[in-house]
């Protein structure tokens, strides 16, 4: 039983106790439509009475409805179409995005205003030590619990249902099978509550286990850890960018330092977690002290951040999951970490490789998706699997690594498989100058879409901008991976590539980005100026012919037209030829572009003289197609003497 006395919620200054928690909980109660079949939206940013209003829905038995605080009028209208809510639990920030919503709706739901209700005085002593999730202790409890619309990343959302017998398989195994959550763990609120991961991980699971939860009052680096401090709390979860901005400063001021530098090897080589918590007990120190685990979820955590981390003393446990599985499919272990893989499996679910895709089966499976069996049927197969849609392997062990999504992969034309979040994480390393990238297919070449880090690039034209990415960036990636994986092209974007409030890129979003800048760029070209001296001209019309593009001169070889090594040295032969001076393939790269190539040409010539020569058919066509020259008998007598 929960000590009632206990702190429950830590929300700025004020602490709540599971006494007055439940008290707050059955005042929500009263307003909150009651049955089974009801249900209520939250529609909130994060805050205490969000708990309360949640909560107070499963003291009535009704089905919670979270809805993104984020959302647009449209986006609320969809769901509020789509579920049909009795009621609407909502801040008063967040009340006139709802009431333009509502002017869609021929019926409209019970409006009921958090802030009306969040402090309203409680009695010093409790009156009720009904806990609002006694349904979760329930054996196969097969009632829906909470309809969570999925994040739209391939288009329009769909409402998973998940039961308290599904949430039930999650918590129970990261608190009892594994006792990760425990009475003496405090939970940091960070990530936005609608998603299943923080509503499961940073709210049910703790408060369930009496551990408690302290909720940061905003994503600021600040306010984090003032929260971790004054919250001494235990388990942190976030997503793969959290983690990945946090260790990128640290390392930063580690790098900065000889000896620091040293500890970081040593304790990277020993892997002994004691020597990295003592070495680097100020990072721990600096987050509050009762850091025992950081959970990454939402997307996977490149291996160098979780190796990193782990190195620093921080235990990363990475979850894979999705909300169809409320969430969890699989998860690492305290003590069996390894950077990159997503552990075994959840206890009692079944995982199976169909053409290198995982499918699962469980008792976390969702219900389906509300009100659309045809799309359940065509996720869940006839024997009961989930087809998750990503791509996996398995250890001796039974561990689970993924590694990629069958819709994210790109396929190039010569049969290589592509994972842009890989090439994605190596340019964002350039931080100084890339603030975010995007990798996209475009023909048969990788194009990157980035975001400018502001603080250089504002003064900048977009062209200045892409000159020096290409230079600094692109150029620098480029030597370090296989010839398929080079950027072939940069498009600099102003704005913010779009993804989820988990932070997942939204990939069939980047064409339409794509288009318009592709667009807008062809005009700015077309606006430039166009030297028109010879060689640049011979130059041109030559990559022109071969690569069948249109040039201009402040193109770079690589990163905008895509010459492979066989072009490189069908450049190569034809400068030789018509300029009686060389310009090996490996030097071309480091023309900043065709113009200033075409000056080094000039300057270096001892002749011109264009040659009619269709190169590309010789290095690139059939040989038996090709005219060889003949040689007369004498000369081969003569020559095999």
């Amino acid at each position: 039983m929960i000590d009632l006395n206990k702190i429950a919620i830590i929300a700025g200054s004020h602490d709540v106790t599971y006494g007055e928690m439940l008290q707050r909980v059955a005042q929500f109660a009263r307003k909150t439509p009651k049955g089974k079949q009801s249900k209520t939206v939250v529609f909130s940013e994060n805050r205490e009475g969000w708990a309360y209003a949640f909560f107070s829905v499963w003291l009535n038995e009704g089905i919670a409805v979270p809805v993104d605080a984020s959302s647009t009028p449209s986006d609320v209208a969809y769901i509020l179409h789509d579920c049909q809510p009795d009621a609407v639990w909502v801040s008063k920030e967040r009340e006139p995005v709802l009431r333009e919503a509502l002017l869609a709706e021929a019926k409209s739901p019970q409006v009921l205003i958090i802030d009306d209700y969040e402090q309203l005085p409680v009695d010093n002593e409790p009156k009720t030590t009904v806990l609002p999730w006694t349904s979760l202790s329930e054996p196969d409890n097969d009632d829906t619990a909470i309809i969570i619309y999925t994040s739209g990343t391939t288009g329009s959302p769909k409402g998973v249902m998940l039961s308290y017998a599904n949430l039930k398989a999650n918590v129970h195994s990261v608190s009892f099978d594994v006792p990760i959550y425990t009475a003496k763990r405090r939970a940091l609120v960070l990530l936005p509550l609608h998603h299943v991961l923080p509503l499961m991980g940073s709210l049910i699971a703790p408060l369930y286990m009496g551990g408690g939860i302290a909720i940061s009052p905003s994503l600021s680096g600040p306010d984090i850890m003032d929260t971790l401090c004054r919250g001494q709390v235990g388990i942190m979860i976030g997503v793969p960018r959290l983690w990945q901005t946090l260790y990128v400063g640290i390392k930063k001021k580690i790098d900065q330092s000889a000896v620091a530098r040293a500890l970081f090897a040593l304790c990277r080589a020993a892997k002994f977690r004691p020597l990295s918590r003592l070495v680097f007990r100020s990072v721990r120190k600096k987050m509050g002290g009762h850091i025992d685990y950081c959970v990454s979820g939402g997307a996977a955590l490149d291996r160098e951040i979780g190796e990193g981390l782990r190195t620093l003393g921080l235990d990363v446990l990475e979850g894979y999951g999705m909300t169809e599985t409320a969430p969890i499919i699989a998860f690492t272990r305290p003590g069996d970490i390894i950077p990159g893989c997503s552990g075994l499996p959840l206890p009692g679910v079944d995982c199976k490789l169909v053409d290198g895709e995982l499918c699962v089966k469980g008792p976390n499976l969702m219900k389906g998706y509300y009100n659309r069996p045809e799309e359940t049927a065509e996720v869940i197969d006839s024997d009961g699997y989930l087809h998750t849609g990503d791509l996996a392997t398995f250890d001796k062990a039974g561990r689970i690594t993924i590694t990629g999504r069958t819709k994210e992969i790109i396929v190039l034309s010569n049969g290589k498989n592509v994972q842009p979040s890989e090439i994605e994480y190596k340019l964002e390393k350039y931080d100084t100058l890339v603030k975010e990238a995007a990798v996209v297919q475009d023909g048969d070449m990788l194009r990157a879409i980035i975001v400018p880090q502001p603080a250089w690039s504002a003064t900048l034209t977009d062209s200045e901008a892409a000159a020096r990415l290409k230079r600094e960036v692109l150029e620098p990636y480029n030597t370090t991976v296989s010839a398929y994986k080079k950027i072939m092209s940069v498009l600099v974007y102003r704005g913010e590539l779009p993804r989820t409030r988990l932070d997942k890129l939204q990939r069939y979003k980047l064409g339409a980005i794509l288009k318009e800048e592709q667009g807008a760029g062809s005009k700015g070209q077309e606006a430039q100026h166009e030297p028109d001296f010879e060689e640049y001209l011979l130059l041109k019309r030559f990559i022109e012919s071969e690569k069948g593009v249109t040039v201009h001169a402040a193109d770079h070889v690589e990163t905008d037209l895509a010459l492979d090594s066989l072009d490189k040295v069908s450049l190569q032969d034809f400068i030789e030829r018509t300029f009686g001076t060389s310009v090996g393939v490996d030097e071309m790269p480091g023309f900043p572009n065709v113009e200033a190539l075409a000056r080094h040409v000039a300057a270096q010539k001892t002749r011109m003289e264009a040659e009619e020569v269709d190169w590309h058919q010789l290095l690139h066509g059939p040989t038996d197609a090709l005219p060889l020259p003949f040689a007369s008998l004498a000369y081969r007598n003569a020559h095999f003497r």
